[in-house]
């Protein structure tokens, strides 16, 4: 029987470094201008993608070098803790981690829907972005 595993992608799109930032791999990023990204600085910025950068291949990209954000579809991502399979992430600190706590505020925004469960810090685990920006609302 052949495999139905395709590609994990949707959209992605080359967006350039912005000033003061260094990304390491497969963290959330926002948009800084039209052609920049960056870390988030707070969870109330809404998410560009993910930076298509594995980690483990040890590279670090600074301000200027350019960096594929996955906007839409399946990404990796990093984990800032352990995260339930299932469960709605959204960016932990300032860092572009991951986690699944809940919001601390109605403005904040989701990153999508883990598939996986991580276990601790840095795991790194598959993400659905099609809830990418959604706000968290108490009622």
């Amino acid at each position: 029987m052949a495999s139905t595993a395709g590609p994990n992608y949707v959209l992605d799109k080359t967006y350039e470094v912005a000033t003061g930032n260094t990304i390491t791999g497969y963290q959330i990023v926002v948009g800084s201008t039209s052609t920049t990204c960056a870390l988030p600085s707070d969870d109330a910025s809404p998410y560009l993608g993910v930076a298509q950068l594995d980690p483990n291949e040890g590279v670090t990209l600074t301000a200027g070098n350019t960096v594929r954000v996955r906007m839409a579809g399946i990404s990796k991502v990093q984990a800032g803790a352990a995260v339930s399979a299932f469960a709605r992430v959204r960016a932990l600190g300032t860092l572009g981690l991951v986690d699944d706590a809940n919001p601390g505020t109605a403005a904040d925004y989701f990153l999508g829907i883990a598939l996986e469960a991580a276990t601790q810090l840095f795991d790194i685990i598959t993400v659905d972005l099609t809830s990418k920006n959604t706000q968290y609302f108490t009622s």
